[in-house]
């Protein structure tokens, strides 16, 4: 897991975006897709979040667990988050567009959205102790 930016895998992010660059901009602009996309997005999101907390027990500290959760659904999070995968590049980087984003690399590269995840989620983390 990464505890430093540098580690986390931003180089497979950009290229995973840019070969389904058309795949997302054409979901982006059907709104039944887009919709289903975030659900389930946000859905795998929070369970990456579940994982994260269980691997290093912060469950066991409820009050604890629920600030992260909380911050982790914040907005200034979705946003760090879109801002180090660029979606502001070829997408607004909503909220939805995050999700939509997440859904595909789930679906395409479950490791790549794992590794990920987890590395921001301990990366930032340490920024809430």
């Amino acid at each position: 897991m990464a505890k430093k930016l540098y580690h986390l895998p931003l180089q497979r992010i950009k290229k995973f975006i840019t070969q389904h660059k058309s795949t997302l901009r054409s979901d982006i602009k059907n709104s039944k897709k887009l919709e289903y996309a975030k659900r389930f997005g946000k859905a795998s999101y929070l369970l990456e979040v579940e994982y994260f907390m269980g691997f290093l027990k912060i469950d066991k500290n409820l009050n604890h667990a629920l600030k992260l959760i909380k911050y982790f659904e914040s907005q200034a999070f979705i946003e760090e988050l879109s801002r180090l995968m660029r979606l502001q590049e070829f997408c607004e980087g909503k909220r939805e567009h995050l999700y939509l984003v997440l859904w595909h690399l789930k679906a395409c590269e479950p490791e790549l959205f794992s590794s990920f995840l987890q590395g921001c989620f301990l990366h930032f983390y340490t920024e809430q102790i």
